[in-house]
């Protein structure tokens, strides 16, 4: 006959509900599935005795589990306790996945923050890169150096190691803010070098030749809006009637035409600065004013619309109306943003000042047209030169006969001196 199991010594035994002890409730192993519910108690076990507390944490996926924890003291429980409920990621993450991590939060967790293409970008890295090669890795346990070794395995081009560093990067940094670190193990990695390439522009001619074959299309005053104003293409197509100051010579950058979970939709502007005042020219006022008078209305009262009343898509914008346009102008097949670059550049070449760019492109940063167009400007180092030249020469001390007079005056003071 077998023997009934010895039951295990529990002394005193107290529920709570949080990281609050409150002694006065006693309940014996009962549990709540409340994060943070359990019960403290002591147990006996090879002679020693233990403060001991059992209960509910919310693990990665967001399911209870029980958790157990030991110290000699209860003061020491109590510090445990209320490390593990107050940062329970942290404690967990020992056991936790990259791939759990950034499929199961990352991601999840990002698609209240970024908007829908940066999304895209991050899920294509995530199930291509980073998740078939060190997806079953621990995430506490990822070293620079094993992302060293990643990289260099990744059998994909250079702008691709770098999407794939930038969001295994991002992850971690959103790790440290949910409490599973306390620094991110690869803030001061640097991600892969990608080579700068100049963006494809059009010169003036060219210019010159895409308006007089797109002056037959259409889409001419799309296309005149965007080789005189560099708005970008989200820009344009956002563009409402109700944001059209055609009396006044200017509109209003107010939305953005961007591809969302449930399709085409406008949007906040992803910066302040990109929310601007865009002035107009005459001509580009004229051509407005004649194309309202055609525009079909629609729904979203949208300036640039499809035949159908519909949003326009930019991949379509690009591959039915600004190609054919290159092709027939015998130009290179430039995209729709290199429309932006080729004004800019032209501006810049001008003598245009940078921080009037700055604030005609809504860049957020200075640095940012600097960094682009700043090559473009005209070079003033000829006129620098010849000032430090003209400094140099008229300093004090350094003129024409100026040395040969203080050593005639020297050598007459010697002869006095022997005189006297």
């Amino acid at each position: 006959m077998r023997s009934r199991p010895r039951k295990r010594k529990i002394g005193t035994s107290v529920s709570v509900a949080g990281p609050a002890w409150n002694p006065t409730v006693s309940v014996e192993d009962k549990y709540g599935r409340v994060p943070g519910s359990g019960t403290y108690d002591t147990v006996t076990r090879k002679g020693n005795t233990y403060q001991r507390w059992r209960g509910w944490v919310e693990n990665l996926k967001g399911v209870q589990v029980r958790k157990s924890v030991y110290d000699k003291t209860a003061a020491g429980l109590r510090h445990k306790v209320k490390a593990l409920l107050a940062a329970p990621a942290q404690a967990n993450a020992k056991n936790v996945t990259i791939e759990d991590f950034f499929e199961n939060r990352f991601l999840t967790d990002m698609k209240s923050r970024l908007k829908y293409n940066t999304l895209s970008t991050y899920k294509t890295a995530v199930k291509e890169y980073i998740v078939p090669e060190i997806g079953r890795a621990r995430l506490a346990t990822l070293k620079p150096a094993n992302v060293a070794a990643w990289l260099d395995g990744l059998k994909v081009g250079a702008r691709s190691k770098q999407l794939a560093f930038a969001t295994l990067r991002r992850g971690y940094s959103y790790a440290v803010e949910v409490g599973y670190f306390e620094r991110n193990p690869l803030a001061d990695m640097k991600g892969p070098r990608v080579p700068k390439t100049e963006k494809p522009t059009l010169n003036l001619t060219e210019l010159r030749k895409l308006l007089t074959v797109a002056k037959a299309s259409e889409w001419f005053p799309l296309v005149y809006l965007a080789t005189t104003t560099a708005m970008r293409e989200g820009e344009i197509l956002g563009l409402t009637i109700g944001n059209l100051h055609l009396n006044d010579g200017y509109l209003l950058v107010r939305h953005n035409l961007a591809r969302t979970e449930n399709g085409l939709a406008l949007v906040e502007p992803k910066t302040t600065t990109s929310r601007r005042r865009v002035d107009l020219s005459k001509e580009a006022v004229k051509l407005l004013r004649d194309h309202l008078k055609r525009q079909r209305a629609n729904d979203l009262g949208l300036v640039f619309a499809s035949k159908n009343g519909t949003p326009i898509d930019g991949p379509n914008l690009l591959r039915r109306v600004l190609r054919p346009l290159l092709k027939e102008a015998g130009l290179p097949p430039v995209d729709f943003h290199s429309l932006r670059h080729t004004v800019t550049t032209q501006l810049a070449q001008a003598g245009t000042p940078l921080k009037t760019l700055q604030a005609l492109l809504g860049h957020a940063s200075s640095k940012t047209t600097i960094d682009v167009y700043s090559h473009h400007a005209p070079s003033e180092g000829r006129a620098a030169a010849d000032l430090i030249g003209s400094m140099v020469r008229n300093r004090r001390g350094t003129k024409r006969g100026t040395t040969a007079r203080r050593k005639t005056s020297k050598t007459g003071a010697r002869t006095k001196k022997k005189a006297l």
